[in-house]
């Protein structure tokens, strides 16, 4: 929670308003220790679009890879996002027999682990957002830090919105 609470006072306290997405996703994969952290939203055409993407230096980008994706990719998930059910990836082999396509997408990038959530305002669903291999002390504790992950982010993409 202490690295949580650091990531949000660093990105709030240290840029403009047009840059505070980017910089909460940098703070909190600094904080947290993760190699990547990607935010989906679905548009009108149910379709999924990589909206955000922060990524350690060691990392290749793929934000480009990872647009208009039909939401039916990840219909195995959505369901659970939408009751705010947090999902948690401990081996991406997991993901090989109920879910090959995600499977597959997730060994070309090097994701080992993961934690999802979706982003929601006023009871309505607007998309997900990823942890990809965050750090062992970021991961035991995912139960504890994702609503408040959830609830910032979800604020912020949809206040985004409402600017634009």
């Amino acid at each position: 929670m202490k690295a949580l609470n650091r990531a949000f006072e660093r990105a709030l306290d240290h840029s403009d308003n047009r840059d505070n997405i980017a910089e909460l996703l940098k703070c909190i994969g600094d904080e947290l220790g993760c190699d990547r952290i990607c935010v989906f939203e679905v548009n009108d055409e149910n379709v999924c679009d990589k909206t955000h993407e922060w990524i350690q230096r060691k990392v290749k980008g793929e934000r480009l890879i990872w647009q208009g994706l039909s939401k039916a990719m990840f219909d195995a998930w959505y369901g659970r996002l939408c009751h705010h059910e947090i999902i948690t990836i401990e081996d991406t082999n997991e993901l090989k027999k109920y879910d090959p396509v995600v499977y597959q997408n997730f060994v070309e990038q090097g994701i080992k682990r993961c934690v999802v959530s979706v982003l929601s305002f006023h009871g309505k669903a607007f998309g997900f957002f990823v942890l990809e291999n965050p750090g062992d002390e970021a991961f035991m504790d995912r139960e504890l830090l994702m609503p408040g992950l959830r609830y910032v982010l979800s604020s912020m993409v949809y206040s985004e919105h409402l600017v634009h």
